[in-house]
């Protein structure tokens, strides 16, 4: 797991997820989906 990837993928949680929205992160080849539920 890449750290840049890992800080990025938080930061975009942090900046676009409802504050009370349950998301799981993946990292998949370096690359980081955000799955909001």
């Amino acid at each position: 797991m890449n750290k840049a990837s890992e800080a990025t993928a938080s930061t975009i949680l942090f900046n676009f997820q409802p504050t009370n929205a349950i998301a799981h992160i993946k990292f998949s080849n370096d690359k980081a989906a955000v799955f909001l539920v």
